[in-house]
């Protein structure tokens, strides 16, 4: 019984030798120069950079860097504005660990809402949301474009896409003016726009 115990209290000292120590981010980029905004998902991994990155959340959040909350927190809701082709845009990440049981409930939940001209047109999840993932977005300003990268979780036979890891991922094009000038897009829209997959490994 000794023996157990102390193995017991070795592991909660010492933690997970190989475990996977990330954080996720979402990084909004507003760029004049290309007349676009790309707002983007990804991943910082290494205890070193993950510690750096969350003590140094909001000076990031300055530079359109928005780490995702951390487990136990509070909501945080971070807005970056910019001139784009004539349009102001305002956009707003929320993200939170409100969720802290069931599937996936490790994982932070993050909303995006774009605004142009003071009229919300996307109001939408980023990031991991059930199978679900919006992994990027592409708007441009002078055409009302956006390109977006989507990519969903299988839980049948992955071999039937030839997709890695059970993933299926889908690129997809709408416009603001054809198709939602009355309304902002929601993840019904997004759905609705999905493409049939290639039979290609990651793009």
């Amino acid at each position: 019984m000794k023996l157990v115990a102390l193995l017991v209290l070795l592991c909660a000292v010492s933690g997970p030798a190989y475990g996977d120590y990330y954080v996720g981010m979402t990084e909004v980029r507003i760029q004049p120069q290309f007349g676009r905004v790309l707002i983007t998902r990804e991943v910082i991994r290494g205890r070193h950079y993950v510690d750096w990155a969350v003590a140094c959340r909001d000076d990031l959040a300055k530079k359109g860097v928005f780490v995702d909350a951390s487990f136990g927190g509070s909501p945080i809701v971070n807005t970056i504005e910019g001139d784009v082709d004539g349009q102001h845009f305002e956009i707003t990440v929320t993200t939170h660990h409100l969720r802290t049981t069931g599937i996936n409930s490790a994982i932070p939940s993050n909303h995006l809402v774009v605004s142009i001209d003071g009229t919300k047109r996307w109001d939408t999840f980023i990031g991991r949301a059930s199978s679900e993932s919006l992994n990027w977005v592409s708007i441009y300003a002078d055409t009302h474009m956006i390109d977006y990268g989507f990519s969903e979780e299988l839980y049948g036979d992955p071999e039937d896409y030839q997709q890695p890891d059970g993933y299926v991922f889908y690129r997809a094009r709408c416009s603001l003016d054809d198709c939602y000038a009355d309304k902002c897009i929601t993840i019904e829209d997004l759905r609705a726009k999905r493409i049939t997959p290639l039979l290609t490994v990651n793009p």
